[in-house]
């Protein structure tokens, strides 16, 4: 039983790998289109999976954008999202940002930073729980480590007159 009112147009690699995963994922409760169809109009052996070309690229989006061509070509009706839009396209489906929204968000989230606790770096807010899981915090107060007196971040011995020259502690005199 072949269905050729409904059409789905995927892109692989490995087009016997890719088959073997369809089918597997059929058995699952994935809800795309192209699932529940199968799962509606019988088994997975009732459908056929066939190559339509092989089409050396060399890049992914251009895979893309030949996939996409098919999808148009052979009026795929069972694919839920497109391979490829143009920036005008992706534009045009997008809902247009806020810039009051957008002005917010980045003032609120990533603009703001805080002194961190543990090591006194100064961190994003959204940013602080990761920063401190990381080496260069848990190790701030370790032997070998001290304080910028200007700054007040955490550096080797070793560092510190190379610090005193950075970018980052000059701008803390010029502020």
């Amino acid at each position: 039983m072949i269905f050729p009112d409904l059409v789905y147009v995927g892109s692989t690699t490995d087009f016997y790998s890719r088959k073997g995963r369809h089918e597997q994922d059929t058995g699952t409760n994935m809800t795309s289109k192209l699932y529940e169809n199968i799962r509606s109009n019988g088994v997975w052996e009732s459908w056929e999976m066939v190559k339509i070309c092989d089409y050396p690229c060399s890049s992914s989006t251009e895979a893309k954008q030949e996939e996409q061509r098919h999808i148009i070509e052979l009026k795929a009706n069972l694919n839920s999202n497109s391979a490829h839009l143009t920036d005008k396209q992706r534009k045009e489906k997008g809902k247009p940002i806020d810039p009051e929204y957008f002005n917010k968000y980045y003032h609120e989230k990533l603009s703001v930073k805080e002194e961190c606790p543990v090591c006194c770096e100064l961190i994003s807010k959204s940013k602080m729980k990761k920063h401190q899981l990381t080496k260069k915090c848990i190790n701030c107060n370790a032997p070998g480590q001290s304080r910028c007196k200007i700054c007040n971040k955490s550096v080797p011995d070793i560092r510190i007159k190379q610090h005193l020259k950075s970018i980052y502690c000059t701008n803390f005199l010029i502020n």
